[in-house]
């Protein structure tokens, strides 16, 4: 078997078509199936039977109009199919091969006279039906054939029929004059007040409040409003003045039958209005309600003014939208072919001429006599008439098989029934008999007399008898046999209750192509999702992939095989990726696993040049993907490409363990802050309960009277609050699946015993926190403190904070213990936040190499069976190695572009909806443009040299705490470091310290300087303006500092970045740690120390750059 597959390299739908002799099959994520797509292209007055089966494989299939492939089967295998419009799948039998049409005989074989006529040929057996077999989650129907609607939500509809054509009615209406008060205010006798020119005013204002159907009697209902209805008119006091009622309103319920033709019939209209109060006429002193008599005047006059411009025609605009929308599932048995008509019997030969004869005929009282020699011969008989050919038999009925997980809410027709049978042919007509002789032309004489008379033609033969008639007769060709019937998950439907089916019953029917298919375009939804609809529906795309594969995550022998151990494991890695994914969503990471506000720790320079080089070689790998995609290409040539795709994924394995090792370190840098930061909170948390803190008691108060909260309560839901700066990270939360499933494993389990597994939003205020608190407390444990993170708009929580800690001294007691408690929850919450990214980042990549593993030893099998065979999971495989190059490259662009928001401080989104290496080399070089750009519109960066102290005073906190854990933990805010006044864009590269207190000798201090790789930094001098602040997550910077202080000119260390080594530089603007808990520092008196001098070295932008 050969097979052809064929793609764009650019196309994102990565669609692989199959193309074997006996069938086509699509492989894809997404497609709007037409019938171009099918193998079967209808010809004029014909049915002609197709070459192929047709199949396809996606995760959604759009279908519109009529799909037809006689005889042969139509599978279609997805997560979702959309009816769009009047549908119908067609795999009935094809026409008989040989069917005749009446009056069209057989062509006569023998033409010698009396010869039989020819019997017609029989007509042939109808085609029997090809099968029709749907499976997928879900069939979901649209009302409109048109493909603008998206649900099926009858609401929806009906609204978009009014903005589609909206209402063209007029405001008003006329109302004859009537009379709505009487008075006997200006004499004895009533005066009736009537309304002259009267108006009903605001009739255009048509709404449609909802729309009904009830299928059982085809019946539609629109309900319509008229919000703000008023009369207006004159009286005879108010002159030309006019008057208004009191407002009210109308309904109006229009319905109708949808007849079967998908017209509606008799238009059913009632209305009725709309009070708050009696409708009141109000002129000078007099005042009056209309009375009910006209009310009813006006309802109906409402009625009468709407309805012949809107009412009826958006009823039948609305059933055009519902009449059809059903599913047509035909795979009738093709019709029996009709016998062929017999010929006409052949007329008999023709009787001999008479012959010249010597002899005389005699005319003997008065007749004629002639030689008998001279006397015609008579016609021989005419030819046996033609039989008809016997008529075929009806094709045999199909088999159709819906198997959905979700129930079908909509009515579909199908027929399996055989195909009817040829009709009778005709017997042909029996052959005349043969015409007579002509007689001779003879001398003739008077018998009596002798005397010779006029010659006279002898007597013409005799023509011959008809021949006989036909020996067959016509028949009626039998009905094909019924095919099975139809199959409902699984079993003959009957009417009653549908059996279930579930996803371990669906997984089996789908391709592994079509999930790796569909798992890669997930993958990009998630690159590219860029608001919470986008995330939702990246969810719901990974969901689908953990449920579809669930079976052979835990397998059985059942789970393997029912696709084969070795797909049975690929099929497994995807299970396990898409959990590991759904994992990083809920976590609020992006899809690469990063936070949203993360960097990457080589600077903007390195990674543009190693994307220059990424492109490069994906130009080769590129092209090595289309040689594989070259319909004129060999089978071998084909497979040599794949052997030598197969080669790269070979040592993408080794790739992955790499990166692994890489992850580890940074998991550890993390996990040692979340436990250094710990338990300085620790020792703080029990400094403010149990210390006696001026004003502490004040709060205390406050916090009881104000909102009914203890102060141990404040504390503990403070610890577990994230300030995000910029807003909340959209998509953050509420997806547990994830981790429940994750934990499930056992080799995942202990890696994520300490990482934040429920992060929930909140609003920045306290009882929007206590309500969050009180919903995730209960996962907090001593075996993991942080498993429950609440995350809050950072500018809104500072004002929160404004509020319970603004009314005390900054510099006092309760403040400083306050704020330094809260500047280790934020430093340790955000390292566990990051901590727990880079969990997810190595799951991702263990998952990553597991599946790419056990696909390695899936092809394997395959290739060792199928030998130099193309089949179209060998397809699925190179693209998918080919778009892993293409997912590296992007990667890089993805890390340059991060690096360029760290770089130029602006927001900039990534976005691509393609792969191949042409558009990610113009997304690169979109990039290059706006650095120049950048460049153009500010001055040069500037070197700057800033000293900070940082002392007791001023931290008299951390002084505290470095005593017991013997390091320093401080944090530089921008708006407290007036040194920095005037500066932007600033980035520390070098870094020098000083200890005054310390009385080294001969000794050598050697320190860690850690930056907590939480950053802040800002994009303009003036620090008020909305936007300027930005702030970034990076992995934690370790950097050694050694003095000696036998000689203080030998040091060592002070380097942070942005030198030849490439990486970034560091914002100064962050929580640091000065750890002197090292191995040769114990002869180090902590207690003296009372200040360090820490001195910044870097680049910023001044004051003066040109402002955007």
């Amino acid at each position: 078997m050969s097979s052809k597959s064929q793609s764009a390299s650019s196309t994102p739908n990565r669609e692989i078509i199959d193309d074997t002799e006996d069938r086509l099959s699509i492989h894809t994520h997404r497609i709007d199936l037409t019938q171009a797509h099918l193998p079967y292209q209808a010809v004029a007055g014909k049915r002609l039977g197709s070459r192929k089966h047709f199949s396809v494989y996606a995760d959604q299939i759009r279908l519109s109009g009529a799909l037809e492939n006689p005889g042969r089967d139509i599978e279609l295998h997805a997560r979702e199919i959309i009816i769009d419009g009047v549908i119908s799948l067609d795999t009935s039998g094809a026409d008989a091969a040989h069917d005749f049409a009446p009056g069209e005989p057989a062509t006569q074989k023998d033409i010698t006279p009396g010869a039989a006529g020819t019997d017609g040929a029989d007509g042939t057996q109808g085609g029997d039906a090809g099968k029709i077999r749907i499976c997928a989650q879900r069939l979901v129907r649209l009302p409109s054939a048109s493909g603008k609607l998206a649900a099926s939500d009858l609401a929806s509809i009906g609204a978009k029929l009014l903005s589609d054509h909206p209402p063209r009615i007029d405001n008003v209406s006329k109302l004859a004059p009537f009379e709505f008060a009487r008075t006997r205010m200006f004499g004895p006798n009533e005066v009736s007040l009537t309304l002259d020119q009267g108006l009903i005013e605001g009739l255009a204002q048509l709404v449609l409040a909802s729309v009904g159907f009830d299928g059982s009697s085809r019946r539609i209902r629109l309900s319509f409003e008229l919000p703000a209805l008023k009369l207006t008119g004159t009286t005879k006091f108010s002159g030309s003045m006019r008057i208004v009622s009191s407002s009210f309103g109308c309904r109006l319920i229009a319905s109708a039958a949808i007849g079967r033709d998908g017209k509606i019939g008799t238009v059913q209209l009632d209305s009725s209005l709309i009070m708050t109060a009696p409708i009141r006429l109000s002129a000078a002193v007099v005042s009056g309600d209309l009375s009910p008599a006209m009310q009813q005047t006006v309802r109906e006059q409402i009625q009468a003014h709407v309805r012949a411009p809107l009412i009826d025609v958006l009823l039948q605009r609305f059933a055009d939208q519902i009449h059809g929308a059903t599913l047509g599932l035909l795979a009738r048995g093709g019709p029996g072919g009709r016998g062929q008509d017999g010929h006409a019997g052949v007329r008999g030969e023709s009787g001999a001429d008479g012959a010249q004869s010597n002899r005389t005929g005699v005319l003997t009282n008065g007749n004629f006599g002639f030689p008998q020699e001279a006397i015609g011969k008579d016609g021989q008989v005419g030819g046996r008439a033609g039989s008809p050919g016997r008529s075929g038999p009806g094709g045999r009925g199909g088999q159709i098989e819906v198997n959905v997980i979700e129930p079908i809410e909509f009515a579909l027709i199908y027929s399996v029934d055989g195909g009817d049978g040829g009709g009778p042919a005709n017997p042909g007509e029996p052959g005349a008999g043969g015409l007579g002789g002509k007689g001779a032309m003879t001398r003739m004489v008077d018998a009596r007399t002798g005397k010779a008379l006029e010659d006279r033609r002898a007597t013409n033969g005799h023509d011959g008898p008809q021949g006989p008639v036909a020996q067959g007769h016509g028949n009626t060709g039998p009905q094909g046999a019924a095919g099975q019937p139809l199959h409902l998950n699984g079993k003959a439907f009957s009417g009653a209750q549908v059996p279930a089916f579930g996803f371990s019953d669906l997984a089996p029917y789908l391709s592994l192509s079509q999930l790796m298919i569909t798992q890669n375009a997930t993958d990009l939804d998630f690159l590219n999702a860029a608001n919470e609809p986008a995330l939702n529906t990246v969810a719901r795309g990974y969901e689908w992939l953990i449920s579809i594969n669930a079976r052979f995550a835990d397998p059985d022998a059942a789970a393997a095989q029912a696709v084969g151990a070795p797909e049975s494991k690929v099929r497994a890695g995807i299970h396990n990726s898409a959990v590991i994914s759904l994992m990083r969503l809920q976590q609020g990471l992006d899809f690469y696993g990063h936070s949203y506000n993360w960097t990457p720790v080589l600077n903007l320079e390195n990674l543009m040049t190693r994307t220059g080089q990424l492109i490069q070689l994906g130009k080769v790998v590129e092209d090595q993907y289309n040689r594989y995609l070259d319909k004129a290409a060999t089978d071998k040539a084909r497979m040599r490409s794949f052997i030598e795709a197969k080669q790269n994924i070979d040592r993408k394995l080794g790739d992955f363990l790499t990166e692994i090792d890489k992850l580890r370190p940074q998991i550890e840098d993390f996990e040692t802050e979340v436990r250094d930061y710990s338990e300085d909170l620790r020792y703080q948390r029990t400094v403010l309960l149990e210390g006696e803190l001026k004003f502490k008691d004040e709060l205390i108060k406050f916090l009881q009277e104000e909102e009914g909260l203890g102060f141990e309560q404040f504390l503990d839901m403070l610890a577990t609050v994230i300030g995000c700066a910029g807003g909340v990270v959209s998509g953050v939360g509420g997806i547990k699946t994830a981790f429940d499933a994750v934990k499930k494993a056992t080799e995942f389990s202990k890696k994520v015993s300490s990482v934040v597994n429920i992060f929930k939003q909140a609003k920045a205020t306290i009882e929007s926190v206590r309500k969050a608190y009180s919903t995730v407390k209960d996962y907090l444990d001593e075996s993991n403190p942080n498993a429950a993170k609440i995350l809050v708009d950072g500018e809104e929580f500072d004002a929160l904070l404004k509020k319970y800690l603004g009314k005390f001294d900054a510099a006092g007691e309760l403040r400083t213990a306050m704020d330094y408690y809260l500047e280790l929850v934020q430093a340790r919450n955000m390292a566990a936040y990051n901590y727990t990214t880079l969990v997810a980042q190595l799951l991702n990549l263990k998952t990553q190499h597991d599946q790419v593993y056990d696909t390695i030893q899936h092809l394997n099998a395959e290739v060792a069976r199928h030998q130099d065979n193309v089949l179209p999971i060998y397809t699925a495989f190179v693209k998918d190695a080919y778009e892993d190059l293409q997912r590296n490259l992007l990667r890089n662009i993805y890390q340059e572009n991060r690096a360029y928001q760290y770089w130029a401080l602006r927001d900039r989104q990534l976005k691509t909806s393609d792969l191949n290496i042409a558009t990610l080399a113009a997304t690169h070089e979109r990039l290059i443009s706006e650095i120049d750009g950048f460049r153009e519109d500010n001055e040069a960066f500037s070197d700057f040299t800033q000293k900070l102290t940082i002392s007791a005073e001023r931290y008299p906190n951390e002084f505290a705490a470095m005593l017991a854990s013997r390091s320093l933990a401080f944090r530089l805010r921008i708006r407290d470091e007036p040194g920095f006044m005037n500066m932007s864009h600033v980035i520390a590269r070098k870094f020098r310290l000083e200890f005054p207190e310390i009385d080294g000798g001969d000794h050598v201090l050697f320190v860690n300087l850690v930056h907590s790789g939480q950053a802040l930094l800002n994009s303009d001098v003036n620090l008020d303006k909305p936007g300027v602040l930005h702030q970034f997550s990076h992995r934690p910077r370790i950097r050694p500092y050694r003095i000696d202080y036998k000689d203080q000119t030998n040091v060592a260390g002070g380097n942070l970045g942005e030198g030849d080594q490439g990486y970034i530089g560091l914002s100064p603007f962050a929580v640091w740690r000065i750890d002197f808990d090292i191995n040769g520092n114990q002869w180090l008196d902590l207690s003296k120390l009372k200040t360090v001098i820490l001195t910044f070295e870097g680049r910023m932008l001044g004051p003066g750059r040109r402002l955007n």
